[in-house]
């Protein structure tokens, strides 16, 4: 499953239910928040990221909106946290 995250505020509540096979992809005003999970993939959204800010957290790959479509098409289901 992968879960998208576009909303910090809503990460409590992914990470409540995100499994080790989950993927986990934060965006918009989440990727600013964006940390590793106890998942086996975690994402920001490049063009997301806060200015100023020069990488993601360890652990979190960033990624273009080209491979955020990638990811919805390889993961049978998919949440929005919002």
């Amino acid at each position: 499953m992968l879960h998208v995250v576009s909303n910090s505020a809503a990460l409590d509540s992914c990470q409540r239910i995100v499994r080790e096979e989950d993927a986990v992809l934060f965006m918009g005003k989440a990727a600013g928040s964006a940390k590793n999970m106890d998942c086996s993939a975690t994402y920001a959204i490049e063009a997301d990221l806060p200015d100023g800010r020069i990488k993601p957290p360890q652990g979190v790959e960033c990624i273009g909106y080209d491979k955020f479509v990638d990811l919805v098409v390889e993961h049978t289901n998919c949440v929005t946290w919002s």
